[in-house]
């Protein structure tokens, strides 16, 4: 569907870097894939082990055209030799750059280490690619929670209007892409990407890590560790293999350069009715619907911390506009899948299906 490239690419053991690399590989690229060694495990066989959770044919079909790095986004030139520095000016033409410490509740310096210092450490390197080589462009991958206390609609080009943030995540995503406006004015053609809340494969359910908010939620409902649960939370959701296409199409297709884009559909998962699907089908322990306020008065403090880095983070009073992404990709005939029950019981029985959470009858099996 698009000339083969030859790309540079990080993050490639998280979420949204290892379903994006399977998809560059079945295209036919060449991937150089950035990773570090971590828990005695070197950074090829971790990448390897990230692929072959979504396809174990994946490493036996492609290997000619995957090579891993051993390095580190948060060093200079990425920690990487000399000869890889000069290898990847010469040969890189496009570069998707995943890599992000994503956690909510970490501190401020890591956070800035990872989302902002990396970043900046990876956009050097680009000036001189840009420059000298064959870099053509940029894909960074942001987040749409960079909003941060906004009350209004934040389209796809916004950015700085006045917002406070929740997280020191979404803070440092912010930082990120004001850096990367100053990479663009020299002469860098950076496409961002600011992806909702990823959940798992629309067709499997599967995903590689069970740490994410929505299913860290599930596992609490699952627990029955709740006796309320506040109404009113849409969560903005996206299947990880629809985002990962959807941003390939776009990188693929668009000519415009130093766009934004929302990649994500029109609709907001309702976490009440997912919380109903999971009482009906899996039996778990109905709570009672209350508003935030009556959440807070009649939970005890333990119940409140539960959903502190969880949903409280969550901005309500914003709409996330993806209008003119949508419309793009319509063009090419691609729509991302509405929040069906269907889809939505895939999310849940794979949790259920690796022992995340469990049916009622489970819980109580001595």
């Amino acid at each position: 569907m698009s000339e083969k490239k030859t790309i540079f690419i990080t993050g490639t053991t998280g979420l949204l870097g290892s379903y994006l690399l399977k998809i560059l590989l079945e295209n036919g690229h060449k991937v150089y894939a950035l990773a570090r060694n971590k828990n005695e495990k070197a950074a090829k066989d971790r990448v390897k082990e990230a692929l072959s959770f979504w396809d174990d044919k994946v490493i036996a079909k492609y290997s000619d055209n995957l090579i891993v790095l051993d390095g580190d986004i948060t060093e200079q030139n990425l920690g990487l030799k000399k000869e890889n520095i000069e290898l990847l000016r010469k040969e890189i033409e496009e570069i998707f750059h995943c890599a992000a410490l994503t956690k909510l509740n970490s501190p401020l310096e890591s956070s800035r280490k990872v989302n902002v210092e990396g970043t900046k450490n990876i956009l050097e390197l680009c000036c001189d690619w840009n420059n000298r080589g064959k870099l053509k462009k940029v894909n960074h991958i942001s987040t749409i929670f960079i909003y941060g206390d906004y009350q209004n609609i934040f389209q796809e080009n916004n950015l700085d209007v006045g917002q406070k943030f929740n997280t020191f995540y979404e803070q440092t995503k912010f930082e990120a892409e004001k850096l990367i406006g100053e990479y663009r004015n020299k002469g860098l053609w950076i496409d961002i990407f600011r992806p909702c809340a990823i959940i798992g494969e629309s067709f499997t359910g599967k995903i590689p890590s069970l740490s994410y908010a929505l299913h860290q939620l599930i596992h609490i409902w699952s627990k029955g560790l709740l006796d309320y649960f506040p109404q009113g939370y849409f969560l903005k959701a996206v299947c990880v293999d629809e985002l990962s296409r959807s941003i390939f199409y776009i990188s693929s297709k668009s000519l415009e350069k130093n766009k934004t884009y929302h990649p994500f559909g029109y609709d907001s998962l309702s976490l009440v009715e997912l919380l109903n699907l999971s009482v009906e089908h899996f039996k778990f322990k109905k709570l009672y619907i209350v508003s935030k306020e009556e959440f807070v008065s009649k939970s005890t403090p333990l119940q409140v911390m539960l959903l502190k880095h969880n949903i409280f983070f969550i901005n309500t009073n914003v709409k996330a506009a993806s209008e003119a992404t949508n419309k793009f990709l319509k063009y090419y005939n691609f729509e991302f899948s509405q929040f069906t029950k269907p889809l939505l019981f895939n999310i849940l029985a794979y949790a259920i299906k690796t022992g995340f959470i469990m049916k009622s009858k489970e819980r109580h099996k001595d």
